[in-house]
């Protein structure tokens, strides 16, 4: 696959700042030049609202999702303990969810109220409450618009040390995964109403559910030995289940792709799963990076295709349609460039943004299924801006 350049898209761009930046809270950060054309303009600014409490003590927050209705989800975070989750609105209003004394955070944002997550128990890693009894780290949860949802947890599993609510799909049902004391992660499928239910994984293999659609098909992945019985041949592989709607919990695991570097041929590889995106059809997107190489496949009749011939591309965000919005990575250069790949073909968008200004575009954070993006930059403060990328064609 070459890199191809299109017809200029319009797109306009919406502001959102929210809070004050410290690190970047994605794996890429992205430089972007500036454009000569003048092909968007700036619609809304919102900025989150702080309470008269927070004073001096705000700290960095982070954008985590935007849903089809242009509604963005995100935190900020107070005195470096209390993680406080808020959803804006497409019309520019913030709304605060629901959270406990340690705060909370959003990881999906539906269309129809409902966002997952999870709420955090502890600070600083102590895992013991007032009474002496055992805390988890974190607790999945789910809200509807903004309350919380008691989730159940599967009768048997026994004492939890962490867990979180990984998506949410438009009809409220969500996927997330515990940790035991075992370390062991117990991937989960909650109703809107909270009933739990155990989703199985393969033998042999652990790992966790990332994403759900809205037929109720569950993509993650899954850890699992290439060669029976060799304990250094693990590799990282996605998992589907298929028909959760229907009341199956089998999992379905998909192929090591053939053209991947594998550990019995490069001894001390570290080969990781840095994608998992799933369209409305089912077709599964998966990422592989390693220190040789970053390339995504898409599992076209359960069979992996590759994206990127010739150059590394990083996935990090894709929407129900297979648009993936993504990085170019150069590294003759040491840079990396934006790119969409939309109908088998990739683009590059430096030529499609506006001019940020002073603004600096960090990273990705998601795309929904009008093609708009979400994505991370910082202002010459080093305040935390939330830009909405609306294509205007």
């Amino acid at each position: 696959m070459v890199l191809t350049r299109r017809a200029m898209t319009r797109w306009s761009v919406t502001a959102v700042v929210a809070g004050v930046w410290a690190i970047p809270f994605h794996r890429t950060a992205l430089g972007h030049k500036r454009n000569q054309a003048d092909a968007f303009s700036a619609r809304r600014q919102v900025r989150l609202p702080l309470s008269s409490d927070q004073g001096d003590g705000a700290t960095p927050g982070q954008l985590t999702d935007l849903n089809d209705l242009g509604d963005i989800s995100g935190s900020h975070i107070l005195d470096t303990e209390r993680s406080v989750p808020y959803v804006w609105s497409e019309n520019g209003s913030a709304m605060q969810v629901e959270a406990g004394r340690f705060g909370a955070a959003i990881n999906a944002l539906s269309s129809t109220g409902f966002a997952a997550g999870a709420e955090h128990l502890s600070a600083n890693g102590e895992l013991v409450d007032e009474t002496g009894a055992f805390q988890p780290n974190r607790s999945p949860r789910v809200w509807r618009d903004g309350v919380s949802i008691d989730l159940a947890y599967p009768t048997g599993i026994g004492r939890v040390d962490d867990g979180e609510a990984m998506d949410v799909n438009e009809d409220g049902l969500s996927i997330g995964f515990v940790t035991t004391k075992m370390q062991e992660y117990l991937p989960i499928a909650w109703t809107p109403d909270g009933l739990g239910t155990l989703l199985e994984m393969p033998v042999d293999g652990h790992g966790r559910p990332w994403v759900i659609n809205d037929h109720s098909i569950v993509g993650g992945s899954v850890n699992q030995r290439l060669i029976p019985g060799d304990s250094g041949s693990y590799v990282p592989v996605p998992i589907v289940w298929q028909n959760l709607c229907n009341g199956d919990v089998s999992p379905q695991t998909l192929p090591f792709p053939e053209s991947q570097p594998r550990p019995s041929e490069f001894p001390g590889l570290h080969l990781a799963q840095t994608f998992i995106g799933l369209t409305d059809s089912g077709a599964v997107i998966a990422g592989y990076s390693s220190h040789l190489s970053q390339v995504d496949y898409r599992y076209e009749q359960d069979q992996p295709v590759r994206l990127n011939e010739g150059f590394d591309f990083e996935a990090l965000a894709a929407n129900k349609w297979g648009t993936i919005v993504g990085a170019r990575i150069d590294r003759d250069l040491d840079r990396t460039v934006l790119v969409l790949y939309e109908r088998g073909a990739f683009r590059d968008l430096d030529d499609e943004l506006p001019d940020l200004g002073d603004l600096m575009l960090r990273s990705i954070v998601a795309i929904n299924s009008n093609n708009q993006i979400l994505a991370s930059a910082i202002d010459t403060d080093g305040a935390l801006v939330g830009l909405v990328f609306t294509p205007l064609d």
